[in-house]
């Protein structure tokens, strides 16, 4: 009686550590190369972008509420504004694609990179390529954040997430 409880118990223990989310639920700083992904008061019309830490502009937001879902999706809302959302924008997934912020409930991928750091990516190949948020090569400032494939020379992912308690 004692081996098939002992061989369940090991069993269980197995089936947590391998479907344990790689980040907890909570408050981040998402950011590359010093650089945060920030939005406006209430994220609405507005293309997330990246600053710097000392931007202390009031209604910029830099914290993100990461919060795990079922078969390992997360999604990213504003602080303040759990029914807005990192998502895609009217481009839809393709590359080099801005994202928005707005109440559409994106979930995204987290894979773990080196140094602690984290790639966030779309869910679904899109002509046979991952596609990772990243910040957009484009010459415009702020650095806006947008869609670039896997291996992309020109993206900068993948992430650091700082936690803010």
């Amino acid at each position: 009686m004692y081996q098939p409880l002992a061989f369940l118990t090991i069993a269980l223990a197995i089936v947590n550590v391998a479907v344990a989310a790689l980040l907890p639920d909570g408050y981040y700083r998402i950011s590359i190369d010093n650089r945060y992904i920030t939005t406006k008061t209430g994220g609405t019309g507005y293309w997330p972008a990246t600053y710097q830490e000392s931007l202390s502009a009031p209604g910029y937001y830099q914290e993100w509420y990461l919060r795990n879902h079922a078969g390992d999706k997360v999604t990213l809302s504003p602080r303040g504004y759990h029914q807005r959302y990192l998502s895609l924008s009217r481009s839809g997934a393709k590359e080099y694609a801005y994202l928005a912020v707005s109440g559409t409930s994106q979930k995204w991928t987290l894979e773990k990179a080196d140094d602690g750091k984290y790639k966030i990516v779309y869910p679904v190949k899109v002509h046979g390529k991952w596609l990772n948020v990243d910040v957009t090569p484009d010459t415009v400032y702020p650095k806006r954040i947008a869609l670039l494939s896997d291996g992309n020379p020109r993206g900068k992912q993948p992430w650091n997430f700082t936690p803010v308690h």
